[in-house]
């Protein structure tokens, strides 16, 4: 039988398909022929019912996954951390942009289920935070001290 990947949890080890045939079939990860990694909503399986309607030896139909599963956060999560480590030179703006990156990212990883994702997207909100506040006490420090950046200048 054939069918598609609705959803899998990783740390449970366990998904659903929604087979051609309208049902739908829980499966265990141990069942999933190939690396489990690639097990992502929308993949297309090829899978065997068992005698209680559960799915097993799921195979993967090469170069089958929808569209609008490949992205799962990783590459936001790679945006956000470049942004947020560019962002210590270039004040805010970059920051802004990779903490935003970071949580959109995040949550775009945690459907998917992809831990890798969820983790870059983590180092990006840190580090974007990090960097906000880096710029907000270099800020807070100028005005408190009366410097400017052009300060050193007049002084000459």
């Amino acid at each position: 039988m054939r069918g598609d990947v609705l959803a899998y949890d990783f740390a449970k080890g366990e998904g659903v398909i929604s087979g051609h045939d309208g049902k739908r079939y829980s499966f265990k990860g141990t069942e999933f022929k190939g690396d489990v990694l690639n097990c992502r909503p929308g993949l297309a399986v090829d899978f065997v019912v068992d005698g209680g309607g559960a799915a097993t030896s799921l195979y993967s139909l090469a170069g089958t996954v929808s569209a609008a599963s490949k992205e799962d956060g990783t590459v936001l999560g790679i945006i956000s951390i470049i942004c947020a480590v560019l962002g210590f030179p270039i004040p805010f703006i970059l920051s802004v942009a990779a903490l935003v990156c970071g949580i959109v990212g995040k949550s775009k990883a945690k459907t998917a289920g992809n831990v890798t994702g969820v983790t870059l997207n983590w180092i990006g909100i840190a580090l974007s935070l990090i960097t906000i506040v880096f710029w907000a006490i270099i800020c807070l420090a100028m005005v408190l001290f009366g410097i400017t950046l052009l300060g050193g200048l007049s002084m000459l």
